[in-house]
């Protein structure tokens, strides 16, 4: 009779431990179905953000080619001014260069001339 109870209260326990079992599935699966409806909306939403990045990517591209293009026009604008100055400075030593000569010898000339007529006038003046 102890034996007869003792598997009742086996057999008892052992359902227990069944349906325990069971509603621990019940609950891992639901848990798992919520798991899997997060990874679906997460995997929803990262589908447009994907293609925002490839749109953002797609814009910086031509935003820096654009930028190397101006930078490049910036820079020749930069050499052509640069040869126009060197071509002023260039024109202005020639231009001194060749009036400096001729006004230096004017100059002396004058200053001759000068000397010589001052020499002449202290000369009558005597």
């Amino acid at each position: 009779m102890i034996i007869e109870i003792m598997e009742v209260i086996l057999l008892i326990s052992a359902s227990a431990l069944c349906i325990f079992l069971i509603y621990f599935l019940y609950q891992l699966t639901g848990s798992i179905r919520l798991i899997q409806q997060e990874i679906q909306a997460i995997t929803a939403q990262v589908g447009p953000l994907v293609d925002s990045i490839k749109s953002l990517s797609v814009s910086v591209n031509e935003l820096t080619k654009d930028l190397r293009q101006q930078i490049s026009k910036i820079n020749w604008i930069v050499d052509e001014i640069k040869s126009k100055i060197e071509l002023l400075q260039n024109i202005e030593s020639k231009v001194v260069k060749g009036v400096e000569a001729p006004v230096s010898t004017l100059m002396s000339n004058l200053n001759a001339l000068k000397a010589g007529l001052a020499a002449f006038f202290n000369r009558m003046k005597k």
